[in-house]
């Protein structure tokens, strides 16, 4: 009996290579590309639509400024429509990182007032380059009320491809039930979804190590619901701050490992270290040495 499955089988090939040739992307096919070259090639390209991706740190080493990093990439270097959703962050602070980023100019400079005529003439580029980037910015306070309900909104919005949330260390005794919901949100409407979290710092005399995926908080809730996780590790803080890797202890779909990224003072925000060589053009990914111009 003929049951379909040969033709099934063929469309399902078929249409499977013309996406990886670029013929038959539907809507949010792509992948996100960082724009941290080591990382990009790590994760086969960048992020991925339809997964879920943790990204942590030990306190005031930088998860929520990477992952805001990760979407100014997405939607001004890549054309990507980019969600940040920061409920606990002013709205002027997410915006002032992503200006100092994309002007050079030093965020002491930027929030103080402190600007040259110089800077200003870098300020009047990036406001006409940045008119119509595909970027929302929802800060202060979720605009549905809750994380979880916020994500699912966002995921409404016209060709959404990358949602960036931070805050689940609040979600307390829900964070599973959030975590997966916000999940299902990204698998059924295609898009990269990035969660910021934290982890445990060491205990009082304990000598620091390289963080593990046990130490990410709420371990045992979101572990098997997410994709990726991507540990922030800035283990030279104290002598040389501009060290940091970026450990990708999880990677359901292919290799983890550990790169070197190099953090900017000036701006708050991690970049590629010196001498790293140009992304392959195949991935269309750009170094964030190309900011101001």
């Amino acid at each position: 009996m003929d049951t379909g499955a040969d033709a099934l089988g063929d469309d399902t090939l078929g249409l499977t290579i013309a996406r990886l040739i670029g013929s038959a992307w539907p809507r949010g096919s792509r992948k996100v590309p960082t724009s941290l070259v080591k990382l990009d090639q790590l994760l086969a390209g960048g992020l991925h639509p339809g997964q879920t991706t943790i990204v942590a740190s030990r306190s005031g080493e930088g998860a929520s400024r990477f992952a805001t990093g990760l979407a100014r990439s997405a939607a001004l270097h890549h054309g990507k429509q980019t969600v940040i959703l920061a409920p606990d962050a002013p709205e002027i602070e997410v915006a002032l990182r992503i200006i100092a980023a994309e002007t050079r100019i030093p965020l002491r400079h930027l929030r103080s007032g402190d600007l040259s005529d110089r800077h200003r003439e870098r300020l009047s580029e990036c406001q006409r380059r940045l008119a119509d980037a595909p970027l929302s910015i929802y800060a202060d306070c979720p605009p549905a009320g809750t994380l979880p309900d916020s994500v699912g909104m966002v995921s409404h919005e016209d060709d959404v491809e990358l949602v960036v949330a931070d805050g689940i260390a609040m979600l307390g005794d829900t964070v599973r039930h959030d975590v997966t919901y916000m999940a299902d949100w990204a698998r059924r409407e295609h898009f990269a979804l990035v969660l910021v979290s934290s982890l445990h710092n060491p205990r009082a005399g304990e000598q620091r190590r390289t963080p593990q995926l046990s130490d990410l908080r709420d371990y045992d809730e979101v572990i098997d619901v997410v994709d990726n996780v991507l540990l922030i590790d800035r283990p030279e803080l104290e002598f040389d701050p501009l060290d940091a890797t970026v450990h990708v202890a999880k990677h359901r779909y292919g290799a983890t490992g550990s790169v070197d990224v190099t953090f900017d003072e000036s701006t708050a925000g991690f970049v590629n270290p010196p001498g790293v060589e140009e992304a392959d053009p195949a991935w269309q990914m750009s170094s964030v040495w190309e900011m101001a111009g």
